[in-house]
């Protein structure tokens, strides 16, 4: 999106520059800070800014900047990028705000396409209802059983609990698991989450 910057909040050196590169050449103007804490002091709270930020960081993580964000309401919409992140994490992500949720190492579309959606539904309350509606229209493609899987899956129930749960075998356990990623359109749990929450799920299994 032409005119919006994005920040890179990473401890990591060579993610900082690799993700820079990457969105430079992708014509974004990019910021780029080595703690979350560094971030928080030059955050500007700008909606025309999306943030890269790291889950583990020395210190403050990702997740307490996040809230710390939310708690002055800054706008910016915030994808959270992690190397050993979870299902709990994420969901735990998108509770606190978080538009989006990336587990490294990513694809650079993958990436790309993040920001866009982040950047869109950031800037108009219009695309932010489109995307709504879109994410909840993929939902009604569920039968009610795979409906009940789904809001599992996105607690971070495994295949096996959720077959004890619904006193079900493993097998169909993963083959409800499979139908609803291709039903949904989503390559992995933290999209899926994504898509969750975008349709207004709420979750409180544990």
């Amino acid at each position: 999106m032409q005119d919006s910057t994005v920040i890179i909040v990473d401890d990591d050196v060579a993610v900082r520059d690799s993700l820079q590169a990457l969105l430079d050449v992708a014509g974004y103007a990019t910021e780029c800070y080595a703690s979350g804490i560094a971030f928080l002091k030059a955050c500007t709270g700008s909606n025309n800014a999306c943030v890269l930020l790291d889950v583990h960081m020395p210190k403050v993580g990702g997740l307490e900047i996040l809230k710390r964000l939310r708690a002055v309401r800054s706008s910016s919409p915030v994808i959270m990028i992690t190397g050993n992140g979870d299902m709990e994490m994420a969901v735990q992500a998108m509770r606190s705000g978080a538009v989006g949720f990336l587990q490294k190492p990513f694809q650079e579309d993958e990436l790309l396409e993040s920001v866009e959606h982040a950047l869109s539904i950031a800037g108009d309350p219009h695309d932010r209802i489109a995307v709504s509606k879109a994410a909840q229209w993929k939902l009604e493609r569920l039968t009610q059983r795979e409906r009940e899987v789904m809001e599992l899956l996105v607690t971070g129930k495994l295949n096996g609990e959720i077959a004890h749960k619904l006193s079900c075998s493993l097998r169909t356990a993963e083959i409800y698991r499979a139908r609803i990623m291709e039903k949904v359109g989503a390559d992995n749990l933290p999209q899926l989450v994504r898509v969750a929450f975008l349709a207004g799920v709420q979750t409180t299994e544990k």
